[in-house]
């Protein structure tokens, strides 16, 4: 099964399939799409994400150097959560 479409070419099933069977999704290789229908028509689409890549130490500390040039030392991330939920600042 399959159609192609402004995705590419993407696999499809029907809802009954879908919610029957959704291993289906699990077999998708990362970025690959497939089209769930209902009476023929597309209802929406489900992507598998791709893998993030993992951020090092110094790349994390590369982009805070980036972020706050001015900034000296280590940052406290856990009062910078701390502070986005409190809304301080």
């Amino acid at each position: 099964m399959g159609a192609s479409n402004r995705y590419g070419f993407v696999k499809t099933m029907s809802e009954d399939e879908f919610f029957g069977s959704p291993q289906r999704v699990k077999t998708l290789r990362a970025g690959q799409s497939l089209a769930v229908t209902d009476k023929g028509r597309a209802s929406f689409i489900v992507t598998k994400v791709k893998k993030c890549p993992r951020k090092t130490l110094a790349d994390l500390e590369r982009e805070a150097a980036e972020i706050f040039p001015d900034r000296r030392g280590p940052l406290d991330i856990v009062q910078g959560i701390i502070d986005l939920r409190t809304g301080a600042r």
